[in-house]
Formats: structure tokens, sequence, C-alpha cells
């Protein structure tokens, strides 16, 4: 598939993250709470409101996804500050003609983020979550080799694995809040900023 799949009848179609989060299963508080609580620093508002050239940033997302939960609501804050940003996202599991695109580049995590030229060209992607808070969830998976234990014992029933997995995943989730809090948002925008040309 050679063009981007989405074009300007069916962006109309993606929502906003307001919308997206009613209609969220998975994470949903969790996703109001960041949503109130994510700002931008200073500085990073001010990069994006460089920008001046339209784009639209399309989000291929799931609401049962960690780094989703961590990056929607950063990006719906760049897309609130920067002036000519518009961001819409679109459920992977609805929209199978954009998971089949980027799937076909050999991109299968979500969340994708897809930057168009107001023609709906794609010039820039970024996918799941910026650099550091990729090279802290390597660190954290290798000093919890217990999570791969306990998904391959077979001494423990599902119900057992499930409540010992959502207990570590709590205190992962967490811990991943306060990083982004304290160094991986900046480095989001840093990362997206640069997609930007800004």
């Amino acid at each position: 598939m050679a063009y981007f799949p989405i074009n300007a009848e069916n962006w109309q179609q993606g929502v906003a993250l307001e919308t997206y989060v009613t209609e969220m299963l998975t994470y949903r508080v969790d996703m109001e709470r960041r949503m109130a609580e994510v700002r931008l620093t200073t500085e990073d508002n001010t990069r994006l409101q460089q920008l001046k050239r339209p784009v639209k940033l399309a989000v291929l997302s799931e609401d049962w996804c960690i780094d989703c939960l961590m990056t929607l609501p950063i990006a719906a804050q760049m897309a609130a500050v920067a002036p000519t940003l518009e961001m819409r996202i679109f459920s992977r599991n609805k929209w199978l003609v954009l998971k089949e695109f980027f799937n076909e580049r050999s991109i299968m995590a979500i969340p994708v983020y897809a930057f168009l030229t107001p023609e709906f060209e794609e010039f820039a992607t970024f996918v799941e979550r910026p650099q550091p808070a990729t090279e802290w969830l390597n660190a954290w998976k290798a000093a919890h080799p217990e999570v791969d234990e306990l998904r391959r014992s077979f001494s423990l029933s599902s119900q057992q694995k499930s409540a010992r997995l959502a207990t570590i995943r709590q205190g992962m989730q967490a811990e991943m809040e306060e990083r982004y809090h304290n160094a991986f948002q900046s480095a989001l925008v840093a990362e997206f900023a640069t997609l930007l040309g800004i």
C-alpha cells in the first residue's frame, strides 16, 4: 500500500482524546487522571509554538496499551499548544486498513504517530515511546525476570498469574509515570519537535 490510507473524508472519523476516553474499557480512570495532570514545561511550549506549517497527526492506538496511556495525554497537550497541529486517534481494532498499512512496513507495535501534510502525505512516523523510556523499560525487564517466570509457570492457575502480574504491572506503571513526569515527557516532546522540524 503506497498511499497513506486516510483522506479528508475519513480523517473526520478519527477522534480527539476526550472522545476516545469515553469508549475506553481499560485504563480509563488512569487516562482521565493523566489528562488532568500532564502539563508541558514552558520550554516545551515555546518550542511547539514555533510550528508554522499545518500538520495532521494520525494516532493508531488501543485502550489496553500502557505506552498509549503514557504518550497520548502528552501528544494531546502538544496539539493544544502547537497552533497548526491537529491530532486524531484511530483504534487499531476498528481501523484495520491503518493496522495493515503499518504492518506492511514491519510496524507491529502501538501507539503509532503518523505525521501528515494537509494532503495526507506521511512525512514522519513515531512508534511506541521516546528513546529514554525504551532504555528504561529494557532495564526494568532485565531487573524483573520474575515476570517471564510467572508467565511460564505451570504451578499457578491463570487467575493466580493474572493477580501477581497485575501487582507487578501496577508498580511498573507508577514508576513509569514518575519518570515521564521527570524526564520522558520532555524527551517525547523533543523527538516530536525534531520530526516536525522545529
